[in-house]
């Protein structure tokens, strides 16, 4: 699978989360410098120079800071979280992703193996694979190249397989007819006398109606389809949920409103809006993700 973008700049992460932001964005202007400057006292470790910044994230990672500082850090160090975070992504992405196509390629290249299908309908189901794959790939490739967010590249791996889901139903459905016609009894009554095929299964086993013909494979190839791929999709999820790499918000330690005014700004950095901030401090835990 052509899976490119790594290795981009700390600038072309951060637009991976941050979208309609500026591909280099230096330190100290806008919010992030305003909240810079909003606390008199520095904490030393916010120096922004060489082994410095290596080892206040590295310290962010490990959980070292806590309440304002925690929030305030995280803030200036945005760029650089995020880079890492987006590595971290694409690392996800080139593993599940080619695993996610092979797992529904296999299901669709056994139909067409199947001998079933009529000349048409082959051409449909190959037409259908081959724009999957295609859409999948375009929303991989939008992803590492900093245009999406990592709910935006699920969202486009789900709608991808409704739209293959859809571009089947109408041959399944063919399918599970014609096998049902040939299985269907003859409409012509049996010889006089003689009792028909049946009657007899239903006399031997001494019940009163015949059970319920089971589904055919065509009526349920779309849900194991489906759920090879929500399996596998899941994995895809889990994994990227997991690439952040700092642990949860630490709490407000005695000084909720300035907390409250740095998480504000943290969560826009983060494009949360109003609606979707957390709750005043102390009522729930802050949500955390760079992305």
């Amino acid at each position: 699978m052509n899976v490119q973008g790594i290795g981009q700049s700390p600038g072309q992460a951060n637009a991976a989360g941050r979208p309609d932001a500026p591909a280099h964005a230096a330190h100290g202007t806008g919010k992030r410098g305003a909240a810079k400057n909003a606390e008199q006292t520095q904490d030393p470790s916010a120096a922004t120079g060489g082994e410095n910044v290596k080892g206040v994230v590295r310290l962010l990672q490990e959980g070292h800071f806590k309440g304002v500082a925690d929030v305030r850090l995280r803030i200036n160090f945005y760029d650089e979280l995020a880079a890492i975070e987006h590595a971290n992504m694409a690392e996800v992405v080139e593993d599940k992703v080619p695993a996610l196509l092979d797992g529904v390629n296999a299901e669709l290249d056994a139909l067409l193996a199947s001998g079933q299908l009529d000349e048409e309908q082959a051409a449909t189901v190959t037409e259908a694979q081959g724009a999957f794959n295609t859409a999948i790939q375009q929303a991989v490739d939008q992803f590492l190249n900093g245009a999406g967010a990592m709910n935006q590249l699920v969202a486009d791996v789900q709608q991808a397989f409704e739209a293959l889901a859809e571009s089947l139903s109408p041959i399944l459905e063919a399918l599970a007819s014609a096998e049902d016609g040939l299985l269907a009894p003859s409409d012509e009554p049996p010889p006089s006398g003689e009792p028909s095929i049946l009657e007899g299964a239903v006399a031997a086993a001494g019940q009163e109606d015949p059970p319920p013909a089971a589904n055919n494979g065509w009526e349920t190839f779309i849900a194991d389809l489906r759920g090879v791929f929500n399996t596998l999709l899941e994995g895809l999820d889990t994994g990227l949920s997991a690439a952040n790499p700092l642990p949860p918000l630490s709490k407000p330690a005695g000084n909720g409103v300035a907390y409250d005014k740095f998480l504000a700004i943290y969560n826009e950095l983060r494009g949360i809006g109003v609606e979707e901030a957390t709750a005043p401090s102390g009522e729930s835990e802050p949500v955390d993700t760079i992305a």
